[in-house]
């Protein structure tokens, strides 16, 4: 697989993190509020333990779309490498993911 390749598919991961990020703080935001989730043993609430969970997620999300924008930025970069041709060849060490 080229650099590129690999890398878009990477590139795309990142680009769904932030939703899937803010989607979960928003979630365990909800379910706490509504005493579905428990911290020692008591309804999470509007304790810190919650909104904190919550306010780094959506952190994480921001800090994943820039991941995402770096990543494609890469992409673009590795565009124009390309491998010999290798047909007929058996694959060397570092292609079988050995060292």
């Amino acid at each position: 697989m080229p650099p590129a390749a690999l890398i878009g598919s990477l590139a795309v991961l990142g680009d769904h993190l932030p939703q899937l990020l803010r989607q979960l703080g928003g979630w365990i935001e909800a379910e706490g509020k509504a005493g579905r989730l428990l911290v020692g043993g008591e309804p999470m609430g509007n304790t810190a333990t919650g909104l904190t969970a919550a306010a780094s997620l959506n952190d994480a999300g921001v800090v994943a779309a820039g991941l995402g924008l770096l990543l494609h930025d890469v992409q673009n970069a590795l565009s124009i490498v390309t491998a010999p041709e290798t047909e007929g060849l058996a694959p060397t060490r570092g292609e079988l993911g050995g060292t």
